[in-house]
């Protein structure tokens, strides 16, 4: 976390936040907050927020939208997935915060003074004057040319990234347009072993079934390459050990598999189902409501 200055009328105005937390934040929630304030005071313009996933991140987004809306500034807050943006308006409305929607079709209220958008759809037809924006799974950042576009664009308005995973390689990166990296600096909000040891988050166990060759899986920007690494676990032996250390230690349980590829996924639901474990298979092309019927 960085010191903590006392703000003032300008950093609130340019940070779009003033006033007291309207609602009961956790610890390190209100913390994150503070340290973002005075990110901004110190003239950083686009400040990631690390927070591990299980941690409130939307419950930060929403205090800070509050923030905004008490000093009458608009924000966008900008989804990589058109499900993020569902799940967003849900989220928000829970927290008592209506919006407006920029996506697609599925486009409606677009004066609205919080506006949850689609990157894909604000990049193709012009991005939305506001005040603030946030962006969700912003590790994304680095490799969209459609979020560099808008960080470009947007280089004098606040820009506030959220994500559990800020390790990916180019965050940090120098780009000419930008006149400096593509994010400035980064609050970190808590890591999981703080939340574990606060009992924000149960603790785990780790197994780990057999390991795939990687020997020949090439590296690029810091990741294995999708299509060889897809091949390396894509595995029938592989699969079927999944299998196996779930009968031996996970039975009964309510499970997330996550796979390397669309066909990787599909692959271990089959064996799953023929051993008679019920599963089914999600992707990013799934709709909504079949989405729904399944995780339930």
């Amino acid at each position: 976390m960085t010191e903590r200055n006392e703000p003032t009328q300008e950093v609130d105005e340019a940070c779009s936040m003033a006033g007291p937390t309207p609602h009961a934040l956790r610890p390190y929630q209100d913390e994150a907050i503070m340290c973002l304030r005075d990110a901004l005071k110190a003239g950083k313009r686009r400040v990631i927020v690390y927070s591990p996933t299980g941690s409130g991140k939307t419950v930060i987004a929403a205090e800070i939208i509050r923030y905004a809306r008490r000093k009458s500034k608009r924000v966008a807050f900008v989804c990589n997935r058109v499900e993020l943006v569902q799940q967003t308006v849900e989220q928000l409305g829970r927290a008592g915060i209506s919006c407006g929607v920029i996506q697609g079709d599925n486009t409606c209220t677009e004066w609205a003074p919080v506006l949850v958008c689609s990157i894909q759809t604000i990049a193709r037809r012009g991005f939305p004057d506001v005040d603030l924006f946030i962006i969700d799974e912003a590790h994304g950042c680095a490799g969209s040319r459609d979020y560099r576009k808008m960080l470009t664009k947007a280089s004098k308005t606040p820009c506030i990234g959220l994500t559990a995973t800020p390790f990916s390689p180019g965050l940090g990166r120098h780009y000419k347009e930008l006149a400096g990296p593509l994010f400035e600096s980064i609050i970190v909000a808590s890591t999981i072993p703080e939340l574990i040891a606060a009992g924000y988050l149960v603790d785990l166990d780790v197994y780990a079934p057999s390991e795939p060759d990687l020997s020949g899986v090439k590296v690029v920007a810091g990741d294995y390459q999708e299509d060889q690494l897809a091949e390396a676990v894509d595995k029938p032996q592989l699969i079927g050990d999944i299998v196996d250390h779930w009968l031996k230690l996970g039975r009964g349980k309510q499970t997330v598999c996550f796979a390397t590829s669309i066909a990787h996924s599909r692959h271990i639901v089959q064996r799953f189902q023929e051993v008679g474990i019920p599963a089914e298979h999600v992707d990013a092309y799934t709709k909504h409501e079949e989405r729904r019927d399944i995780i339930g």
